[in-house]
């Protein structure tokens, strides 16, 4: 019961963002560019100062990065073959290709971040950054690369077809912001450098923004609409993305002999709930926009119960 109370904060902060949202306290004027200043700076700034000040020896683990990109690897095979089961030769394959990338897509900038050092303080956010980095970018890559597959084959409903420019979402996997913040922060602290005073106070200005921000904007993406795909497909991607992948990721962790908070850790960044950005990959490389979005609302809601669980199981 107490670690459910530990992370509960985080979901009633993000409960707080949709009820603002609702009410007009959080208008979409303001929802785009405070994004925007989590995204590309708040979250940057948090990441880049946890690892720059870590030693590199210590923190960096290899092991658990490729741990965690095999069980990425590993679900995004099974689930293809799970969505061809149920999407293929029925003109659906817009909805096949979200429903791949929702079961492997983690939000990891927002939840699995926060969830990190909510949980388990500065040591789980350290380890949680030098991770998400590499996970944050095979993701990406993999999620091009499915819904550029399947949405060239299903084109759109009103006979458009999906946007045929790759260098947009390619740009954005080689240039994310998280990725970049990560890479900067491992190579000051293998190199032993210290940061001014005054840039380390501004940064760390900006970076305390970062996940209480992240949590209230989140809420502001709920939309629950389950009617519409019917539940059984929500709950699917539910199964697969919060308890399928991290589980595969924990097991192999414990055969390799791995510490509580590397399995920890590892359950929370691939267990957070189906990133966002999936609604803005989906619309860029015409995938179902509206399940998307429906599978993060529902991941979301279920991601305050499984992050509990892998707490609580990893903590013995």
């Amino acid at each position: 019961m107490q670690v459910f109370l530990n992370i509960l904060p985080m979901f009633l902060v993000i409960a707080l963002g949709c009820g603002c949202r609702k009410v007009g306290f959080l208008p979409r004027a303001f929802i785009g560019p405070a994004n925007k200043m989590v995204y590309y700076m708040a979250i940057p700034s948090l990441l880049f100062l946890e690892i720059a000040r870590a030693p590199f020896g210590q923190a960096f683990q290899l092991k658990s990065v490729w741990v965690a990109l095999a069980a990425i690897m590993v679900t995004w095979l099974f689930c293809s073959t799970v969505a061809e089961r149920y999407y293929a030769g029925e003109g659906k394959e817009k909805t096949m290709a979200t429903f791949i990338q929702c079961c492997v897509h983690s939000n990891v900038g927002y939840i699995g971040l926060a969830g990190a050092y909510y949980a388990l303080q500065d040591e789980g956010l350290i380890e949680a950054g030098l991770l998400s980095g590499l996970v944050i970018l095979m993701q990406n890559i993999m999620s091009v690369l499915v819904l550029a597959y399947h949405g060239k084959r299903g084109g759109d409903e009103l006979g458009e077809q999906p946007a045929n420019s790759w260098w947009p979402p390619v740009a954005s996997v080689i240039l994310n912001p998280l990725v970049l913040s990560v890479l900067a922060g491992m190579l000051y602290s293998y190199l032993g450098w210290t940061l001014p005073q005054f840039v380390f106070n501004t940064l760390k200005i900006i970076a305390n923004m970062a996940l209480p921000l992240a949590l209230l904007l989140i809420g502001t993406t709920l939309s629950f609409s389950p009617a519409t795909f019917g539940l059984k497909p929500l709950l699917r991607i539910s199964f697969y993305k919060l308890i399928f992948l991290p589980g595969i990721a924990v097991l192999a962790l414990t055969f390799i002999g791995a510490s509580s908070l590397t399995k920890t850790v590892a359950a929370l960044i691939l267990g957070a709930p189906s990133a966002t950005v999936a609604t803005i990959m989906a619309r860029e490389l015409g995938g179902d926009v509206a399940f998307a979005s429906a599978a993060i609302s529902t991941t979301t809601f279920f991601s305050a119960f499984t992050m509990a669980f892998w707490i609580t199981l990893l903590s013995f």
